[in-house]
């Protein structure tokens, strides 16, 4: 389509810098009255320039090695026929990148952990691939791996003995075998989980605190001595300083530790899930 190269007209050079523009746009702007420029002193028409005359136009006019860098720069770019749908694939991407096998959700990047992990999250919207610890019974067929690793965790029990303990207990630890042949059950995770020590996997402790103790001395007004949990509430005697009479003495926690219905830590409420499938 293109015809021999007339010897470019000083005549037609311009300084074309668009006020307001971006450097891209400016770039872009500039390119684009170079390629008119380009058509008119060829005698091409500017609207059926075709790939054979962009590329004569940047041998012509811009630097020797320029359209091998720019060939290169495509090569190695991301372009939609190197990609599937759209996505990432593997066999598209190096070795040492990040792969397919290291992607294992539609929506989001996950850790790749092994199943029968366990994780809080700030969230009630159970992350894809676990479930809640929430004492749910649930099917093996729908959650073949999970109850592989049950099998094979050395904490399962029956169902009947999960019942028992969930009776009595605010967490269950431990698995159970769900109706004996289609389901198994979660543990059930509402208190704070520390390390095993020497106890079982799963096992429960009951709440305690640390003794709190004091002491009471004379039970002489003038020499009346408590302290810690203990305080004198009145005196009931013949007068100030007689030493005949009696003391009523309370005892209070509150007034060394601070108090609530139950025994806590400081703490925060977030759910529990576990990595149940891939």
């Amino acid at each position: 389509m293109s015809v021999n190269p007339v010897p470019y007209n000083p005549q037609f050079q311009i300084d074309f810098t668009p006020e307001g523009d971006t450097t891209a746009v400016a770039i872009f702007k500039h390119i684009q009255e170079f390629l008119r420029l380009y058509a008119l002193l060829h005698g091409l028409d500017v609207k059926k320039l075709d790939a054979n005359d962009f590329k004569n136009f940047l041998n012509e006019y811009f630097p020797e090695g320029f359209l091998d860098v720019a060939n290169k720069v495509k090569s190695l770019s991301i372009t939609t026929d190197k990609l599937a749908d759209g996505a990432v694939t593997n066999d598209k991407i190096a070795d040492g990148a990040i792969t397919k096998e290291k992607l294992t959700s539609e929506t989001a990047i996950m850790l790749n952990v092994s199943i029968g992990f366990i994780l809080q999250m700030p969230s009630l919207a159970v992350p894809i691939g676990y479930l809640p610890l929430n004492g749910a019974e649930v099917n093996r067929e729908d959650y073949p791996e999970l109850w592989a690793f049950a099998l094979n965790s050395g904490n399962i029990i029956a169902d009947s003995a999960w019942n028992t303990r969930a009776d009595t207990q605010s967490s269950v630890g431990a698995f159970s075998t769900g109706d004996g042949v289609t389901t198994f059950r979660l543990p059930k995770i509402e208190d704070f989980i520390r390390g095993l020590g020497s106890r079982a996997v799963g096992s429960w402790q009951e709440d305690a605190i640390r003794n709190i103790v004091g002491q009471i001395g004379t039970f002489e007004e003038r020499n009346f001595i408590a302290t810690g949990p203990f305080y004198r509430i009145n005196w009931s005697g013949a007068g100030a300083g007689n030493n005949s009479g009696s003391h009523r003495v309370g005892f209070d926690v509150g007034r060394v530790v601070p108090v609530a219905e139950e025994n806590r830590p400081r703490n925060i409420a977030y759910p529990w899930y576990i990595k149940a499938y891939n």
